[in-house]
């Protein structure tokens, strides 16, 4: 994935991520580049074609990263917006069964520090 350290455009996020269909090593990468990125807006970037993908796509390749991103999401000093990740998470927990995400972020998101972090 190139250009992803600069800032994208709706329409760009949509085209690469209409560019991963059924690209299984491509949405690995992408998950990786999101979870281990130096810059926060490359991360920020493949989040969002992440949260683009296809359901089908998601399902099948972003799944297998699941528990990774969740960890990842309950990180105190995430450097992109929690909300985008949780968002991939919510969609595949809605589309896999057995999975119930939001039994485990909500409590975290009630804790006092986060409403202070989120009400800034």
């Amino acid at each position: 994935m190139e250009h992803l350290q600069d800032r994208l455009s709706k329409w760009q996020v949509m085209a690469l991520s209409r560019e991963l269909h059924h690209d299984e090593a491509g949405v690995g990468k992408l998950c990786d580049l999101m979870l281990y990125a130096e810059d926060a807006q490359s991360a920020y970037n493949a989040a969002w074609i992440l949260y683009y993908l296809p359901a089908e796509d998601k399902r099948v390749y972003v799944s297998p990263f699941y528990d990774k991103i969740a960890d990842w999401a309950m990180k105190p000093c995430l450097h992109i917006r929690r909300g985008l990740v949780l968002s991939i998470l919510i969609d595949l927990s809605s589309r896999t069964s057995g999975r119930t995400c939001l039994i485990f972020v909500l409590p975290m998101l009630s804790t006092k520090r986060n409403r202070t972090a989120v009400a800034r």
